[in-house]
């Protein structure tokens, strides 16, 4: 077992430990956007932001999902923010259902903190 891994660089695990589990937080997050959109969208009705993504990915399919549903997230993470800069209405971001934010915010995190441990082991090793 230790010949395993000192065959292994510490360079080559963290790259397994970041490729494993892409795949999966990818078909996450694709299926919970597939389920959720239509009912995000009906809550945010009024959001400039939301308005302005409908007319650019119209037609892109799954992807175009992943995109509003990552917005709706942005918004309800930085609420403040999100009604400051008018990109959001402060009722429809109080409206949004708790069950609707459970179904949200894990798949969504999970790529945040997955494109973090990207950048951190970027960093870390360097870019080459």
């Amino acid at each position: 077992m230790e010949k395993l891994w000192s065959k292994f660089t510490a360079e080559q695990i963290v790259s397994i430990l970041l490729i494993v589990p892409l795949p999966f937080i990818l078909v996450w997050t694709a299926i919970a956007s597939h389920f959720l959109v239509g009912r995000l969208e009906a809550i945010f009705l009024g959001s400039q932001l939301l308005q302005q993504d409908r007319r650019f990915i119209k037609n892109l399919g799954l992807f175009g999902t992943v995109v509003i549903c990552g917005s709706v997230f942005l918004l309800c993470l930085t609420p403040e923010f999100s009604v400051r800069r008018g990109l959001a209405v402060q009722r429809e971001i109080e409206s949004m259902p708790q069950h609707l934010k459970r179904w949200l915010y894990p798949p969504f995190t999970a790529l945040y903190i997955w494109l973090t441990a990207l950048l951190l082991a970027g960093l870390v090793f360097g870019w080459r």
